[in-house]
């Protein structure tokens, strides 16, 4: 493979490491089978990152970035947050691919200060999901298509929650669960709930 740029190759290198962790879980992902899918000698990988653990932070920074960029893509150009919201959830099946990735890197054995900090960092993304949604919410209450009584905040994360626990249960049945007829109803539930 043709030398790339620094930042071209570490953007390579966390897609991969997404990859393997998405698809595989967390176990399955090391230095050899990552210098592997990308046709590299492993003392190539070390040019761009010290050990793993820096690979999996990389993995994690593009998966963020990836999830805020789907909430900002639904509702970008949208001038009513209730369309822009419901075009948040129309983007599940992208959601659940890159959102499998955070239960398997907080629920994995490793050390605690690496947990920790495992944590630390997927709290950090879900806090910023939700700021973004939250701002949605705040626009739909200033144009009147959302209740101004109702706590910003508390309907981000009930919005939020449809999300999570469809993939949750998609997950858990091994995508045989009916995804379409879930959101429909939690839609018509939330919109019901949030209506002024």
């Amino acid at each position: 493979m043709p030398r790339q740029s620094t930042e071209i190759r570490r953007e390579q290198i966390a897609g991969i490491v997404l990859e393997i962790i998405t698809d595989h879980g967390l176990e399955s992902l090391s230095m050899p089978g990552v210098a592997s899918r990308l046709g590299l000698v492993q003392s190539a990988l070390y040019r761009h990152f010290n050990n793993k653990e820096e690979m999996i932070a990389a993995a994690m920074k593009l998966a963020k970035s990836r999830m805020i960029g789907l909430v900002l893509n639904a509702v970008s150009g949208k001038s009513d947050a209730m369309k822009a919201l419901r075009s948040v959830l129309a983007s599940f099946d992208e959601f659940r691919k890159i959102a499998v990735i955070f239960p398997r890197i907080v629920f994995s054995l490793p050390d605690g200060d690496t947990l920790e900090s495992r944590r630390d960092s997927v709290r950090q993304i879900v806090e910023e999901i939700l700021s973004n949604i939250e701002n949605v919410i705040c626009e739909g209450q200033r144009i009147g298509k959302i209740k101004k009584s109702l706590d910003p905040a508390v309907v981000a994360i009930q919005f939020w929650g449809i999300l999570v626990t469809a993939n949750l249960r998609w997950h858990l049945t091994g995508g045989d669960f009916d995804v379409e007829s879930h959101m429909n109803d939690a839609w018509k539930f939330f919109k019901n709930a949030v209506a002024p």
